[in-house]
């Protein structure tokens, strides 16, 4: 493990506010290069926009089967979500 992580403490925890603000960066960043809105991949998640924004600012941490699901509508992994802890 690299000492320098932006997700890991110096005891080997992950810092979690530093890891769902960095799948926000992601999930937000991905949402943007297929053009579709908050409210657009919402809607093909049967989500509320709310919810998806209080995701991409890492203010709720998924379950395993939404990011499932908003992988897929990405069309994408779940681990093209999910940042890489440097």
């Amino acid at each position: 493990m690299d000492c320098q992580s932006s997700f890991y403490s110096f005891a080997g925890m992950i810092d979690e506010q530093a890891a769902l603000r960095a799948l926000g960066v992601q999930l937000r960043t991905m949402r943007k290069a297929r053009g579709l809105t908050q409210e657009g991949l919402a809607a093909l998640c049967d989500f509320n926009s709310t919810y998806v924004s209080q995701l991409e600012r890492g203010l709720r941490n998924p379950p395993y089967l939404t990011l499932c699901l908003l992988a897929e509508q990405l069309g994408a992994t779940v681990r093209d979500l999910l940042p890489a802890a440097e």
